[in-house]
């Protein structure tokens, strides 16, 4: 379904957020770091596009672990200006 798709593209992401955080901040890298922000903002993206009645669905608990995995990489601060 759409819905899984969604939430294995956002899963996905994660990782390579946490991938590209080692690189980018432990090592660097700068490219690292630019794709680390490109997976950022795809979850965000990915995220803005759920129906209301597609929040029933998903799991919160792995989702919210997600949220807090890339605030904790530093990427809240980037992204989450106002």
């Amino acid at each position: 379904s759409t819905l899984a798709r969604k939430g294995m593209c956002i899963i996905c992401c994660t990782a390579l957020i946490n991938m590209y955080s080692v690189l980018g901040h432990g090592m660097g890298h700068g490219e690292s770091r630019r794709r680390l922000m490109a997976s950022a903002v795809e979850i965000v993206r990915i995220s803005d596009s759920f129906a209301d009645g597609e929040y029933e669905f998903l799991d919160a608990i792995l989702f919210v672990s997600i949220w807090v995995s890339a605030c904790r990489r530093g990427v809240h601060a980037d992204i989450f200006v106002c």
